[in-house]
Order: C-alpha cells, then structure tokens, then sequence
C-alpha cells in the first residue's frame, strides 16, 4: 500500500528575494516506533533583483514528523521525496511543497471481537451517583439560563419605563417652554399696547392743545373783530362745523339768518363737510 503525504512551509528571508537561481532539496527521514522523523535540508543561491549580478547563498533545515495511525502495520516501509515545487511570495518568503512517499503499508484488519466489559457493582454504583451529578449540574445551569432571561426581560422593561419617563419629562418640560413664550408674546404684545395707547394720549392731547390754542385764537380774534360794536346792541355768535348732509340754504334757514350777514364772517363760496362757519344773531339790548 502507497500513501502520499504533503509537507508545506513558509521560509521568510531577511533581504529581498528577487530571483531562485538554483535550489536544492534533501532528507534524513527515518521511521521509529509511531511514524518517521527527520529533517529537510534546502539550500541554493538567490538574488535580490532579478537585474542583479551578485548572488548570495541560503540554507535552511525544516524538521519533519509523520505519525501514522495504528491502523497501519510499517515495519516495512519506506519513505521517499516523491515531488518537490516553490514559489515566492512577496519577494520576502519561500514557500516549499514537498510531497513524500510512504510505500509498503499494511492495513491491520481485527478478527477477534472485543470482549464484553463487565461493571462491577461498586462501579455501577459510581456511574450512577456522576451520572446525576452531571443531570443536577445540567438542571443548575438551564436554570440559571431562565433566571438571566426573566434578569434580562425586567432589565428591559425597566428600560422602556425609564424612557417613557424620560419622554414625558421632556415633553413637561417643552409644554413650559412653550407656555412661557406665550406668556412673554402676551406680555410683548400688553407693551405693545400700551405704547400705543400712550402714543395715541400724547397725540389726543397735542390735538386738544392745539384746539384749546385755535379756540382762544378765535376768541380774541371775535372779540377784536366784534368789540367796536354799539352798546345799545349786542351779537350771539355761533361757530358751526358742517356736516356732510348739510348744504348752505339748509344752514341759513335753521338759524334764521341771510347769507349777507354770514358773507360779513366768513369767506365763502361752497361748503363742505369739517368746514367751519360762523353763524351772528343780532338782538337789541334791553332797557
């Protein structure tokens, strides 16, 4: 019988390997009591580039053990190097591939059946008491599995139930937020009211200034224009503000008086609504 046993190995070397030049391989394989035992000699010459002309020397001795099974009788074998190849990788490793003959093997074959084994009653005893002793230790760790799961399953739901709370947190926490910026819009928008409000006061009371200041105006104006009057008589006057309904006849007619007397107080032509017009009543004075 004939049995092909491959042998590989990976030799690093220190300088760059560019370029085997020559190579070599021997052995000094021999059998002993389990197998066979020995060494690989190879040795050559490299280079570091393949464009080189130097060329530096190598050798390596790569130890070799080959234990055969029982099955196999060996007296009579013989070992031999039935193919040998290389290559180079990374131009930094030799890596060697050695296949190795072993002829003349022999196959045992059992004909004899084994004998029984009988258990003595002691050993049968022990067989049973490590027999649960393994059981109680396999029951031990399922039940220490189930605890971590039903450890890991509370874990988690604490989880969840802290994140819920985180979340309702959070959410408290915007609901505040958002409050407060309406509080401070409902305030921003009062200031704004109030400003306005106090822009509108100064300008009613500027507007009322300034009619207080025309009215006096038109007090002395009337007082210089009507003081040279004669002291048996003496006028009522009337200022009128007309309305958009008004017209100048309809004016007249109500206080009773003619547009000669009204011409003498007021220069008019036309009349439209906000116009001012003064309106005379002349009445004798009493005795």
């Amino acid at each position: 019988m004939k049995k092909i046993i491959n042998f590989q190995k990976e030799i690093p070397f220190e300088n760059t390997l560019g370029e085997i030049v020559s190579i070599s391989l021997e052995q000094d394989i021999k059998k002993d009591k389990t197998g066979f035992r020995g060494n690989f000699f190879i040795g050559g010459e490299y280079k570091m580039t393949s464009g080189s002309n130097n060329i530096d020397r190598f050798d390596f001795k790569l130890p070799c053990e080959i234990i055969l099974d029982q099955k196999y009788e060996f007296a009579n074998a013989s070992i031999d190097i039935d193919d040998f190849y290389y290559e180079v990788v990374d131009n930094k490793i030799l890596l060697v591939h050695i296949d190795l003959s072993i002829d003349k093997l022999e196959e045992i074959f059992f004909r004899e059946k084994p004998k029984p084994v009988v258990l003595k009653q002691e050993d049968m005893e022990r067989n049973e008491i490590e027999s649960e002793k393994e059981e109680r230790v396999e029951e031990s760790k399922e039940e220490i599995k189930d605890h971590r799961k039903e450890e890991i399953m509370e874990e988690k739901v604490e989880e969840k139930i802290e994140a819920k709370e985180e979340d309702k947190k959070e959410e408290k926490i915007e609901e505040k937020k958002e409050e407060h910026r309406k509080e401070e819009k409902i305030e921003e928008k009062k200031e704004e009211i109030k400003k306005e409000e106090k822009i509108e006061k100064e300008e009613d009371k500027e507007n009322l200034e300034e009619r207080q200041g025309k009215k006096i105006e038109n007090e002395t104006d009337l007082t210089s224009l009507f003081g040279s009057m004669k002291e048996e008589e003496y006028k009522t006057y009337k200022i009128y503000i007309v309305k958009e309904e008004d017209t100048l006849s309809s004016i007249l007619e109500s206080y009773e008086v003619s547009l000669e007397e009204v011409k003498k107080y007021n220069e008019i032509e036309e009349i439209k609504k906000g116009d001012k017009i003064i309106i005379p009543y002349v009445k004798k004075q009493k005795d």
